[in-house]
């Protein structure tokens, strides 16, 4: 197969790859972190050497800021940089397909062994951060810095549901003393102790309890029928869950009624699968420059 044909197909697809990760990405369609690029974490990290009691908020907050800021940056630049290095590299390879320029070969073997190998690590970094803070940061947990002020911002949070869309279930429990009724309505995360362990991560966001379902809002409207038991089901902040209603092993509350969640989730899913195929069209094009410079340079074909 000819070398220079692929050559110029992964210069392409890498140009064309990097082109949709912009167009879909979370990040430079300013579907979340509009804020994440301007965040002032040198801020945080100054606070935290300057306490001397428990800084472990402050610690968390910090890396938090850097990992956000991280990934808005590597977004825009890592993947601009690959369209400009795969145009280039995809010129050349075009160039030498036609069956000019053989006295520069080389170098253009030269100039797609560097342009890979930057746009790899590149992109290895967006795929790092960005899979990290979609696994599991807090779904839309932001900072909150002011000049004497260092929070978290839980403002569009989204506490943890069942699977059905629930939000309590009721449990049966055999101590009586503790549970004179029987038991109580828990959550899903009742006996999860970790940090923000009632809140969802980024990665739950496509789950069809965090978005509008059509079953949900059947049966959460049909709950509304005075005449159904069911209408009982319903959760109220005042309720006592340690008292079960009749045929209501779940508590449900209002369902969502738009399908944004799912919408971030896919764009930024959709992002990774595509960054991770151009980390493989940078490898593509730093093998096929080191051909070119090697000593199979010699022939067009291998």
């Amino acid at each position: 197969m000819n070398k220079n044909l692929l050559f110029l197909l992964f210069g392409t697809l890498t140009v064309i790859l990097s082109v949709a990760i912009i167009a879909v990405g979370p990040i430079t369609n300013k579907i979340i972190g509009k804020n994440w690029g301007y965040q002032n974490c040198e801020l945080i990290s100054d606070q935290a050497k300057l306490l001397k009691d428990d800084i472990t908020k402050l610690k968390k907050m910090k890396n938090l800021c850097y990992r956000q800021k991280a990934m808005h940056d590597m977004e825009y630049t890592s993947f601009i940089i690959n369209i400009v290095l795969g145009f280039l590299c995809a010129d050349l390879a075009l160039i030498h397909y036609l069956g000019y320029g053989k006295e520069f070969e080389i170098k253009s073997g030269v100039i797609g062994l560097i342009s890979g190998g930057i746009g790899f690590i590149l992109a290895l970094v967006y795929v790092c951060y960005s899979g990290y803070i979609f696994t599991n940061d807090v779904a839309f947990l932001e900072l909150d810095i002011g000049s004497n002020q260092f929070n978290f911002n839980e403002g569009e949070t989204i506490n943890k549901l069942y699977s059905n869309g629930a939000r309590y279930k009721w449990e049966e429990f055999d101590d009586k003393v503790k549970y004179p009724n029987g038991g109580k309505y828990i959550t899903e995360y009742e006996n999860d102790r970790n940090d923000y362990s009632n809140l969802i991560r980024y990665k739950d966001l496509g789950k069809k309890q965090y978005n509008y379902n059509s079953k949900y809002y059947k049966s959460y409207n049909k709950y509304n029928d005075i005449n159904e038991d069911e209408n009982q089901c319903q959760y109220m902040n005042s309720q006592n869950l340690d008292i079960k209603k009749t045929s209501c092993d779940y508590l449900y509350g209002e369902p969502k009624y738009e399908t944004t969640n799912k919408y971030l989730y896919d764009r930024w899913l959709a992002a990774l699968i595509l960054a991770c195929l151009v980390l493989l069209c940078d490898l593509g094009l730093a093998f096929f420059g080191f051909m070119h410079c090697s000593n199979f340079g010699n022939s067009s074909n291998f």
